[in-house]
């Protein structure tokens, strides 16, 4: 299953005309711990996509970014397209 650090997220800005069929859900953190999991750094189909174990990809994602209120970056090509 996909999970999202912040329930504001490119995907589901994509799908902002059906907010009331979208069901938020908070899980507990400790999920990441679980077995096999992995963290990547936008959307897995991207051709810019890397993939983390859980300690190197907690380390390598940008809060900034994942908190931000928009993502588009005139200077940055493939972050639009993530």
């Amino acid at each position: 299953a996909n999970l999202y650090f912040d329930a504001h997220n490119p995907m589901l800005s994509k799908i902002r005309g059906r907010n009331s069929q979208i069901c938020v859900l908070c899980v507990d953190p400790s999920i990441l711990y679980l077995y096999n999991v992995i963290i990547s750094d936008r959307n897995a189909s991207s051709n810019y996509v890397r993939f983390y174990t859980v300690k190197a990809g907690l380390e390598a994602l940008n809060k900034d970014t994942i908190f931000a209120n928009f993502w588009l970056h005139p200077d940055n090509q493939y972050e639009e397209w993530a």
